[in-house]
Protein backbone atom coordinates (compact mmCIF):
# COMPACT_ATOMS: atom_id res chain seq x y z
CA UNK A 1 0.00 0.00 0.00
CA UNK A 2 1.28 3.42 -0.76
CA UNK A 3 0.13 7.13 -0.60
CA UNK A 4 0.78 10.52 -1.56
CA UNK A 5 0.67 13.34 0.35
CA UNK A 6 1.82 17.12 0.05
CA UNK A 7 3.49 18.59 2.81
CA UNK A 8 2.81 22.67 2.33
CA UNK A 9 5.12 25.24 4.00
CA UNK A 10 3.70 28.36 5.71
CA UNK A 11 4.22 31.94 5.88
CA UNK A 12 4.64 34.10 8.91
CA UNK A 13 1.80 37.31 8.48
CA UNK A 14 3.92 38.96 11.44
CA UNK A 15 5.20 37.70 14.41
CA UNK A 16 5.79 38.73 18.27
CA UNK A 17 8.88 37.53 20.50
CA UNK A 18 7.21 37.73 23.91
CA UNK A 19 8.83 36.26 27.06
CA UNK A 20 11.49 34.23 27.16
CA UNK A 21 10.48 31.39 30.01
CA UNK A 22 12.54 29.59 32.61
CA UNK A 23 12.82 26.42 30.29
CA UNK A 24 14.85 28.61 27.63
CA UNK A 25 11.36 28.61 25.20
CA UNK A 26 10.21 32.09 23.96
CA UNK A 27 6.27 33.39 23.95
CA UNK A 28 5.41 33.87 20.69
CA UNK A 29 2.14 35.11 18.62
CA UNK A 30 2.16 34.72 14.84
CA UNK A 31 -0.59 34.77 12.22
CA UNK A 32 0.41 32.26 10.53
CA UNK A 33 -1.08 30.85 6.61
CA UNK A 34 -0.31 28.09 4.38
CA UNK A 35 0.77 28.53 0.91
CA UNK A 36 0.60 26.28 -2.12
CA UNK A 37 4.32 25.50 -1.93
CA UNK A 38 4.75 21.75 -0.77
CA UNK A 39 7.02 18.94 -0.81
CA UNK A 40 6.45 15.80 -1.88
CA UNK A 41 5.95 12.73 0.38
CA UNK A 42 4.92 9.07 -0.77
CA UNK A 43 4.72 6.50 2.09
CA UNK A 44 5.12 2.94 1.18
CA UNK A 45 4.27 0.42 3.56
CA UNK A 46 5.69 -2.66 1.61
CA UNK A 47 8.64 -2.49 3.61
CA UNK A 48 9.91 -4.95 6.86
CA UNK A 49 11.62 -1.63 8.14
CA UNK A 50 11.46 1.82 8.46
CA UNK A 51 13.30 3.60 5.65
CA UNK A 52 14.06 7.59 4.71
CA UNK A 53 15.03 8.91 1.02
CA UNK A 54 15.63 12.27 0.69
CA UNK A 55 15.57 13.93 -2.99
CA UNK A 56 16.37 16.90 -2.47
CA UNK A 57 18.69 19.65 -0.07
CA UNK A 58 19.19 17.98 3.30
CA UNK A 59 21.15 19.20 5.87
CA UNK A 60 21.50 16.45 8.19
CA UNK A 61 21.85 12.57 8.43
CA UNK A 62 18.66 10.19 8.45
CA UNK A 63 18.40 9.90 12.40
CA UNK A 64 18.78 13.72 12.75
CA UNK A 65 15.59 14.18 10.24
CA UNK A 66 12.32 15.46 11.45
CA UNK A 67 10.74 12.85 9.99
CA UNK A 68 12.87 9.90 11.49
CA UNK A 69 11.96 11.66 14.53
CA UNK A 70 8.88 11.54 14.70
CA UNK A 71 8.08 8.33 13.47
CA UNK A 72 10.47 7.11 15.95
CA UNK A 73 8.05 9.11 18.70
CA UNK A 74 4.83 7.55 17.05
CA UNK A 75 6.55 4.03 17.36
CA UNK A 76 7.46 4.48 21.16
CA UNK A 77 3.68 5.96 22.11
CA UNK A 78 2.00 3.04 20.30
CA UNK A 79 4.29 0.61 21.53
CA UNK A 80 4.68 -0.83 18.53
CA UNK A 81 7.17 -1.05 14.99
CA UNK A 82 5.35 0.47 12.25
CA UNK A 83 7.87 -0.86 9.37
CA UNK A 84 7.34 1.66 6.09
CA UNK A 85 9.42 3.66 3.59
CA UNK A 86 8.92 7.30 3.40
CA UNK A 87 10.40 9.15 0.07
CA UNK A 88 9.98 12.93 0.01
CA UNK A 89 10.93 15.41 -2.90
CA UNK A 90 12.00 18.53 -1.13
CA UNK A 91 11.00 21.78 -3.04
CA UNK A 92 10.66 24.11 0.24
CA UNK A 93 14.39 25.61 0.68
CA UNK A 94 15.97 24.38 3.76
CA UNK A 95 15.83 26.63 6.89
CA UNK A 96 13.89 29.37 4.87
CA UNK A 97 11.33 30.41 7.68
CA UNK A 98 8.67 28.15 5.69
CA UNK A 99 8.84 24.96 8.00
CA UNK A 100 9.35 22.89 5.48
CA UNK A 101 10.92 20.05 8.28
CA UNK A 102 7.94 20.51 11.19
CA UNK A 103 5.58 20.36 7.82
CA UNK A 104 6.72 16.80 6.82
CA UNK A 105 7.35 15.41 10.45
CA UNK A 106 3.77 16.80 11.00
CA UNK A 107 2.69 14.93 7.46
CA UNK A 108 4.09 11.80 8.31
CA UNK A 109 2.43 11.63 11.76
CA UNK A 110 -0.77 12.25 10.52
CA UNK A 111 -0.63 9.76 7.49
CA UNK A 112 0.91 7.34 10.22
CA UNK A 113 -2.00 7.58 12.28
CA UNK A 114 -4.33 6.66 9.57
CA UNK A 115 -2.57 4.37 7.82
CA UNK A 116 -1.66 1.81 10.55
CA UNK A 117 -5.36 2.77 12.13
CA UNK A 118 -3.48 3.62 15.51
CA UNK A 119 -6.75 5.74 16.19
CA UNK A 120 -4.62 8.62 18.29
CA UNK A 121 -6.51 11.94 18.82
CA UNK A 122 -5.57 15.00 17.40
CA UNK A 123 -4.31 16.49 21.03
CA UNK A 124 -2.28 13.33 21.24
CA UNK A 125 -0.48 13.94 17.80
CA UNK A 126 0.02 17.42 18.85
CA UNK A 127 1.58 16.79 21.95
CA UNK A 128 3.80 14.60 20.37
CA UNK A 129 4.88 16.90 17.66
CA UNK A 130 5.09 19.81 20.08
CA UNK A 131 7.98 18.03 21.58
CA UNK A 132 9.96 17.75 18.16
CA UNK A 133 9.51 21.34 17.60
CA UNK A 134 7.38 24.77 17.80
CA UNK A 135 5.43 24.60 14.70
CA UNK A 136 4.46 21.05 14.19
CA UNK A 137 0.92 21.43 16.23
CA UNK A 138 0.27 24.72 13.24
CA UNK A 139 1.21 21.85 10.81
CA UNK A 140 -0.74 19.26 12.67
CA UNK A 141 -3.85 21.21 12.48
CA UNK A 142 -3.83 21.75 8.98
CA UNK A 143 -5.72 24.97 8.80
CA UNK A 144 -4.13 28.81 9.07
CA UNK A 145 -4.62 31.15 12.26
CA UNK A 146 -3.24 32.47 15.14
CA UNK A 147 -0.59 30.99 17.02
CA UNK A 148 0.67 31.29 20.45
CA UNK A 149 2.33 30.38 23.48
CA UNK A 150 5.28 28.44 22.72
CA UNK A 151 3.40 26.91 19.64
CA UNK A 152 1.45 25.00 21.67
CA UNK A 153 -2.01 27.17 21.57
CA UNK A 154 -4.15 27.95 18.69
CA UNK A 155 -7.00 29.91 17.58
CA UNK A 156 -8.29 29.22 13.72
CA UNK A 157 -8.57 32.78 11.87
CA UNK A 158 -9.54 33.11 8.08
CA UNK A 159 -7.12 35.45 5.94
CA UNK A 160 -7.66 36.20 2.51
CA UNK A 161 -6.63 33.96 -0.27
CA UNK A 162 -3.88 36.27 -1.46
CA UNK A 163 -1.12 35.94 -4.21
CA UNK A 164 2.38 36.01 -2.77
CA UNK A 165 5.87 36.02 -3.98
CA UNK A 166 8.35 34.24 -2.57
CA UNK A 167 12.60 35.23 -2.41
CA UNK A 168 14.90 32.75 -0.96
CA UNK A 169 18.78 34.42 -1.03
CA UNK A 170 21.28 31.59 -1.39
CA UNK A 171 21.87 30.91 2.51
CA UNK A 172 20.65 29.44 5.94
CA UNK A 173 19.33 31.76 8.29
CA UNK A 174 19.89 30.12 11.93
CA UNK A 175 17.01 30.44 14.26
CA UNK A 176 19.28 29.81 17.39
CA UNK A 177 21.57 32.41 16.62
CA UNK A 178 18.95 35.51 15.62
CA UNK A 179 16.73 34.31 19.06
CA UNK A 180 20.42 34.90 21.14
CA UNK A 181 20.86 38.47 18.94
CA UNK A 182 17.52 39.89 19.96
CA UNK A 183 17.81 38.68 23.82
CA UNK A 184 20.84 39.93 23.92
CA UNK A 185 19.53 43.35 22.14
CA UNK A 186 16.59 43.16 24.84
CA UNK A 187 14.02 45.12 24.11
CA UNK A 188 15.53 47.78 21.63
CA UNK A 189 14.82 46.04 18.47
CA UNK A 190 11.77 44.46 19.72
CA UNK A 191 7.85 45.72 18.50
CA UNK A 192 9.90 47.37 15.73
CA UNK A 193 8.34 46.12 12.95
CA UNK A 194 5.45 43.57 12.17
CA UNK A 195 8.06 40.45 12.37
CA UNK A 196 10.39 41.16 15.02
CA UNK A 197 13.48 39.66 13.75
CA UNK A 198 13.57 42.12 10.66
CA UNK A 199 16.04 44.31 12.24
CA UNK A 200 17.80 41.40 13.60
CA UNK A 201 18.23 39.61 10.53
CA UNK A 202 18.50 42.84 8.00
CA UNK A 203 21.55 43.76 10.49
CA UNK A 204 23.20 40.73 9.96
CA UNK A 205 22.94 40.50 6.84
CA UNK A 206 23.48 43.98 5.30
CA UNK A 207 23.98 42.13 1.80
CA UNK A 208 20.46 40.74 1.73
CA UNK A 209 18.99 44.21 2.12
CA UNK A 210 21.00 46.26 -0.19
CA UNK A 211 20.19 43.79 -2.89
CA UNK A 212 16.12 43.79 -1.94
CA UNK A 213 16.64 47.44 -2.21
CA UNK A 214 18.31 47.52 -5.53
CA UNK A 215 15.59 45.69 -6.77
CA UNK A 216 13.08 48.36 -5.91
CA UNK A 217 10.52 46.35 -4.97
CA UNK A 218 7.36 48.27 -5.16
CA UNK A 219 5.23 46.16 -2.19
CA UNK A 220 5.72 45.96 1.36
CA UNK A 221 8.41 43.19 2.11
CA UNK A 222 8.08 40.92 5.17
CA UNK A 223 10.26 38.30 6.20
CA UNK A 224 9.09 35.34 7.01
CA UNK A 225 9.83 33.13 10.78
CA UNK A 226 14.07 34.25 11.04
CA UNK A 227 14.48 33.71 7.48
CA UNK A 228 15.87 33.61 5.01
CA UNK A 229 12.67 34.08 3.20
CA UNK A 230 11.12 37.31 2.22
CA UNK A 231 7.91 37.52 0.60
CA UNK A 232 5.39 40.57 -0.82
CA UNK A 233 1.55 40.68 -1.83
CA UNK A 234 1.66 40.49 -5.41
CA UNK A 235 -1.49 40.52 -7.31
CA UNK A 236 -1.03 38.53 -10.32
CA UNK A 237 2.80 38.16 -9.98
CA UNK A 238 3.34 41.38 -11.61
CA UNK A 239 5.98 42.75 -9.80
CA UNK A 240 7.59 39.31 -9.37
CA UNK A 241 7.59 39.66 -13.26
CA UNK A 242 8.96 42.97 -13.59
CA UNK A 243 12.30 42.51 -11.70
CA UNK A 244 12.51 38.84 -12.32
CA UNK A 245 15.92 39.89 -14.39
CA UNK A 246 17.15 41.83 -11.65
CA UNK A 247 16.96 38.96 -9.40
CA UNK A 248 20.82 37.41 -8.28
CA UNK A 249 20.96 33.97 -10.08
CA UNK A 250 21.79 32.16 -6.99
CA UNK A 251 18.39 33.34 -5.43
CA UNK A 252 15.63 31.31 -5.74
CA UNK A 253 12.03 32.85 -6.50
CA UNK A 254 8.33 31.27 -6.18
CA UNK A 255 5.19 32.41 -7.31
CA UNK A 256 2.25 30.82 -4.59
CA UNK A 257 -1.12 31.35 -3.39
CA UNK A 258 -2.11 31.49 -0.30
CA UNK A 259 -4.62 28.49 1.22
CA UNK A 260 -6.87 28.26 4.12
CA UNK A 261 -6.21 24.53 4.64
CA UNK A 262 -3.21 22.24 4.00
CA UNK A 263 -3.95 19.54 1.26
CA UNK A 264 -3.55 17.24 4.43
CA UNK A 265 -6.09 18.72 6.48
CA UNK A 266 -8.37 17.72 3.84
CA UNK A 267 -7.36 14.50 2.75
CA UNK A 268 -7.03 12.93 5.74
CA UNK A 269 -9.81 14.31 7.80
CA UNK A 270 -8.12 13.82 11.56
CA UNK A 271 -7.79 17.18 11.81
CA UNK A 272 -11.37 17.40 11.99
CA UNK A 273 -11.92 15.33 14.88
Amino acid sequence: MKAQLLSCAKINLDLKILERKTNGLHEIESNMQFIDLSDEIIIDLNASCYQLDVDGEIDCSEADNLVTKAHRALQNEVNQDLPCKIMIKKNIPLQSGLGGGSSNSATVLLALNKLFRLTLTLEKLIKIGLKLGSDIPFFIRGQSGLVFGTGELFKPKTYPLKDFSLLVPDMKSSTKDLFNTLDEQKNSLRHSSVNNFESVFFRKYELIKSTLDNLDIKNTIFLSGTGSTVFFEDQGFAELDKIAEKIPPNWRSFKCKALQYSPIYKQWGVAKR
